[in-house]
């Protein structure tokens, strides 16, 4: 299994694909941080759940694809972000799950995405079957997204 996962300060969407899922999305999970209005508040609900979710799916897990960090103009944001990034990479390596980080930039160009999060949402809906449309959130749809780039790159090479 791969994992597409988007992450942010306040949730983490992951899209659990296996090799041949191409054009159905087998799952999606996202979890949103109710604790704490500041990201630190949020922190250590964040890692719990997310180590808990990890643990379910191991040793079914090939690889994780981790969407890195944009560039953001506000500085304390970024730093956030950058911590809850890094505690995703963390519970990935304790429980041996190889990750890749990879660029906003790369997944899209990949996928040959324009059009920002509304091309995210369009390239989603019209190329995947998926048992939940229309409620899947913008950061279950990068998330799919991001398992997609995760497998055209270990198996087909592309």
């Amino acid at each position: 299994m791969i994992l597409g996962i988007d992450v942010s300060t306040k949730r983490i969407a992951v899209c659990h694909a296996e090799r041949d899922f191409y054009r159905v999305a087998s799952d999606t999970w996202q979890h949103t941080v109710t604790e704490g209005a500041h990201a630190v508040d949020r922190f250590v609900e964040f890692i719990k759940v997310w180590d808990s979710h990890l643990r379910e799916l191991i040793p079914d897990v090939e690889m994780a694809f981790i969407e890195d960090v944009p560039f953001v103009r506000n500085r304390s944001g970024t730093i956030d972000l950058a911590q809850f990034v890094g505690a995703v990479c963390a519970i990935c390596t304790v429980h041996y799950v190889p990750f890749k980080l990879i660029n906003n930039v790369s997944w899209k160009s990949k996928l040959k995405i324009k059009g920002g999060k509304p091309g995210i949402m369009k390239y989603v809906q019209g190329n995947y079957i998926l048992p939940y449309l229309p409620t899947i959130t913008q950061d279950e749809a990068d998330a799919v997204c991001i398992a997609e780039y995760g497998i055209r790159t270990l198996y087909e090479g592309s």
